[in-house]
């Protein structure tokens, strides 16, 4: 039985009403945490294989990115416009890619979340169908070499793949040249040809087989892509997939304001009320982004036990607006936290993704009040484990839990002077980033040690990687054809959506005004 004592600095549980631990310490026993308290208590307890950390770290729960895509990011090349029209680009991302390109990618984005202090990660995959399992062993292999905790939904849409519209409605609206070239095109797919829905679901049910539970790091969930684009049919056989076979459903839900009007007209009620009278919506759906709902909708967030999953720096980045992250809380709505893979400056530093919503959170107001900085950090741990579907076993240390944790360097975000009645959790949130980040652990193993990961060679991976980016991007005449197909059609999704613009929506938030 391999044994190791954690020092920090304070040692912060996360667990309700339980205040950080000051020189405290934790007792790791065969990946579990056997034991918490002062470092003088637990010191004596027998022998310990190593020591890690010190009087000079904090020890905090290992982080939760509750949604996130792997290694797709802007440096794939997609524009940076708002979502409905980025959405044009989306089979971009994979023209041309191989399994090994793709094993390296999300190999690369791991060692990024793992530095940063992210020891879990809710997943969704576009797939790849020419490649062999679209592509989703290849993307799993990595996340089990890296040492990763991963649920892993692969995306899957089956309607509205151009706009919030019937398809063949909508190519009726282009001119007919056009909508030929456009319906011949991978536009609005994930690459050239798209999964039925019985594929889909014998990938999924494979993947569970071959890969739910292995190492104890990996889950397989359903993945409805993005409400709009989402059949009921769809939706229904998520849920019983989830129900089948105990796992969650990942689903992109109200990120935007067209999507929220798209519901009413097709349906005459919310996307949310929707979800519910399907009997889709549950204490198992990560639902991402939730920026565009009503309190009607919150309410109903907080009465099924489904979870909001804030994602500010990929809502500012794509224009979709900000979360109304006060209200969730307040209903006694859970909501987790993700980067999304469009973190605010392309690093996945989720601690500084964290700084953003709080500050984007104070309201202007004489009697305004900010969020707890330690109801932020258990958005980011605690709430984000429900969001694993591993509630009690990570996003706190505790004993019986998994043994994931993450040393911070307390003078890097300390100096050169912090007054002694802060609080250490204020000063994370306002102070504390990625580089910060000393130490990781996963399941008792060490996979980050001197900033550095232990399992991934850095320098080569990245290397590789750029081989594989300038191959998978050289000069392209079917890539530029189909980015020119892309920008064509974009001033007739904006026309077609804007027509729906009318009335302008009062804010959520009021910031200012003229």
């Amino acid at each position: 039985m391999r044994r190791t004592l954690v020092r920090g600095d304070p040692v912060i549980g996360m667990s309700s009403g339980i205040a950080p631990i000051s020189n405290g310490a934790v007792i790791v026993e065969d990946g579990l945490v056997a034991a918490i308290g002062t470092a003088d208590a637990l010191a004596d307890q027998g022998r310990f294989d190593e020591v890690l950390g010190s009087p000079g770290h904090v020890v905090l729960p290992g982080l939760v990115n509750a949604h996130h895509h792997g290694g797709r990011t802007f440096r794939s090349g997609l524009p940076e416009l708002p979502f409905e029209r980025r959405s044009l680009y989306l089979h971009l991302l994979l023209a041309g890619g191989t399994e090994e390109g793709s094993y390296r990618n999300t190999l690369y984005s791991c060692m990024e979340l793992l530095r940063n202090g992210v020891t879990s990660v809710a997943v969704v995959f576009y797939p790849n169908v020419a490649l062999p399992e679209a592509g989703a062993e290849a993307v799993l292999q990595a996340y089990l070499d890296s040492g990763m905790r991963v649920a892993f939904a692969v995306a899957q849409r089956d309607r509205a793949l151009y706009v919030h519209e019937d398809d063949d409605r909508f190519c009726a609206t282009l001119p007919s040249v056009l909508a030929a070239r456009l319906r011949a095109s991978a536009l609005g797919r994930y690459s050239q040809r798209s999964l039925s829905n019985p594929e889909y679901f014998g990938l999924i049910r494979g993947l569970f087989k071959r890969w739910h539970g292995r190492d104890d790091r990996i889950r397989i969930d359903a993945g409805p892509d993005w409400f709009p684009s989402c059949s009921d049919e769809l939706l229904i056989e998520s849920r019983r997939f989830a129900d089948d076979f105990g796992t969650n459903i990942q689903i992109h839900l109200l990120e935007t304001r067209y999507e929220m009007l798209m519901a009413r007209r097709w349906y005459g009620e919310s996307a949310i009320q929707h979800l519910v009278g399907l009997g889709v919506l549950g204490p198992d759906v990560v639902c991402a982004h939730s920026v565009w709902v009503t309190d009607d909708d919150i309410a109903l967030y907080a009465d099924t036990g489904a979870i909001a999953v804030h994602n500010p720096a990929s809502n500012l980045r794509l224009a979709s607006g900000v979360a109304p992250v006060r209200a969730f809380l307040e209903r006694g709505a859970s909501v987790a936290f993700g980067c999304d893979g469009l973190s605010l400056a392309d690093d996945n530093d989720l601690l500084s993704d964290l700084r953003l919503a709080d500050q984007l959170q104070r309201i202007p107001g004489i009697a305004a009040e900010p969020i707890p900085a330690r109801t932020l950090l258990h958005m980011a741990t605690g709430a984000g484990a429900r969001a694993m579907g591993m509630p009690e076993r990570i996003g706190e240390l505790r004993s019986g839990a998994c043994a994931d944790l993450v040393l911070l360097r307390k003078d890097r975000f300390s100096a050169p002077y912090v007054h002694p009645e802060t609080p250490i959790d204020e000063v994370i949130l306002v102070r504390a980033r990625g580089e910060d980040v000393d130490a990781v652990m996963i399941g008792g193993r060490i996979v980050v040690r001197d900033g550095r990961c232990t399992e991934i060679d850095e320098q080569e991976l990245a290397r590789e990687l750029a081989e594989d980016a300038r191959a998978a991007f050289a000069p392209s005449a079917a890539r530029d054809e189909a980015r020119a197909l892309a920008r064509e059609l974009e001033p007739y999704v904006v026309r077609f959506l804007e027509a729906w613009d009318w009335p302008r929506p009062e804010p959520a938030y009021r910031y200012n005004t003229r």
